[in-house]
């Protein structure tokens, strides 16, 4: 009978031993998770980037906003309404630069009416700034 207890105490601490064995090897695993760099495939850093344009002396803002892999939103806004007033077809402009941009996911290829070419082009620079400013 000596020999039987002898053999279960042994036994209890083989399996002690193995379980805070792999205890430790899965807290060795996870920190090296956490702690290596991801080096997955994302296109941008995800956030709200913000470019100032100049329209004549009045000024708006192009402020998109980026996921890890795709442009979620695009939004120009006047920073007063006299924007609207001096230049009636900037508004216009920017809504189509702004659709394009979220359809193509770039702001590269960008069909701009001959009306609003100068301000559509304006927008357009302005979303390739924040594009620059998010990529990886």
């Amino acid at each position: 009978m000596g020999r039987t207890r002898f053999m279960v105490i042994k036994l209890k601490e083989l399996i002690k031993t193995v379980l805070f064995a792999v205890i430790g090897a899965v807290i060795i695993i996870m920190l090296i998770i956490l702690l290596v760099p991801d080096k997955s495939d994302s296109r941008y850093n995800a956030g709200t980037y913000t470019t100032n344009v100049e329209i004549g002396e009045k000024t708006a803002a192009v402020t998109m906003t980026f996921t890890k892999n795709k442009i979620t939103d695009v939004s120009f806004v006047p920073d007063d309404d006299m924007l609207a007033v001096f230049y009636p077809l900037a508004e216009t402009a920017a809504d189509s630069v702004c659709k394009q941009i979220l359809e193509n996911q770039s702001a590269e290829n960008i069909a701009l009416s001959d009306e609003y070419a100068v301000t559509g082009q304006l927008v357009a620079d302005a979303a390739e700034a924040c594009i620059n400013r998010a990529k990886k």
